[in-house]
């Protein structure tokens, strides 16, 4: 008796979903498995098969992995968790530390340029300075094929907006036009070096997801822009407000 209920459950090959099981000791199906192991091997195959049979489907071999639920809400909720910020003042934590810096190509990116050492003559507003940063970032930005779509001068840091057009052309772009700013501001090169950094950290990069954060980095740049010109910020942000408004309506 009862013969056919575990040919069936052979046939599906249960006994690798019952190993499986073992880990899902919370699940109601499972107190409801120990009530019926009295009734015989055809009711616990027949209950098997109705009621728990996504769990065969999750644990069949054939399948590239082997998971539940559980698993696949951990993976959403890591990647929604994961951050596309790096560098700058991140870099003095742990977390700010660990991984590779995101980048992207279908999205643009944020980047920032800070130095306390930019004051007086070395200020990033002073129109020499202003004029030659201009100037490294146009001639490199052509060079690796990287789109400058808008540029902030504060006078001791740098915002850009930029789109890239190859994963491996940030690094010597970064590289070029740090040393180069450097260089053309202090008046060093590379063979009279100083001891001393120019640039604070590591440049902040953010990559931009979504249009609305499109728009805000845009306003945000702009407000930056009009900060460096002398504005309070106070009323830098006033005036993008009221012109947003008015586009609006």
């Amino acid at each position: 008796r009862g013969s056919r209920g575990l040919r069936g459950v052979r046939g599906l090959r249960g006994l690798r979903g019952l190993r499986g099981l073992r880990g899902l000791r919370g699940l109601r199906g499972l107190r409801g498995l120990r009530g019926q192991l009295q009734t015989g091997p055809s009711a616990l195959a027949n209950d098997f098969r109705t009621r728990h049979q996504f769990l065969f489907t999750a644990t069949l071999p054939s399948f590239r992995a082997r998971c539940t639920f559980a698993h696949v809400l951990k993976q959403k909720s890591f990647f929604k968790n994961s951050t596309k910020e790096y560098g700058g003042d991140l870099y003095k934590t742990r977390g700010g530390r660990k991984g590779p810096r995101p980048l992207a190509t279908r999205q643009t990116m944020h980047l920032v340029l800070k130095s306390t050492r930019a004051k007086g003559d070395f200020s990033f507003r002073k129109p020499k300075n202003a004029q030659a940063i201009k100037r490294i970032a146009t001639k490199f930005a052509s060079k690796y094929g990287i789109r400058i779509i808008s540029l902030a001068n504060v006078g001791n840091h740098l915002h850009f907006h930029i789109k890239l057009g190859n994963l491996r052309t940030y690094s010597p772009f970064i590289r070029a036009i740090t040393a180069a700013i450097a260089m053309a501001i202090t008046g060093r090169s590379r063979w009279n070096k100083s001891d001393v950094k120019f640039w604070d950290r590591r440049p902040f990069t953010r990559v931009i997801v979504g249009f609305r954060s499109w728009l805000g980095l845009q306003d945000y740049i702009r407000i930056n822009r009009m900060e460096g010109a002398g504005v309070q910020r106070e009323h830098a942000e006033f005036i993008v407000r009221e012109q947003k408004k008015r586009r609006s309506g």
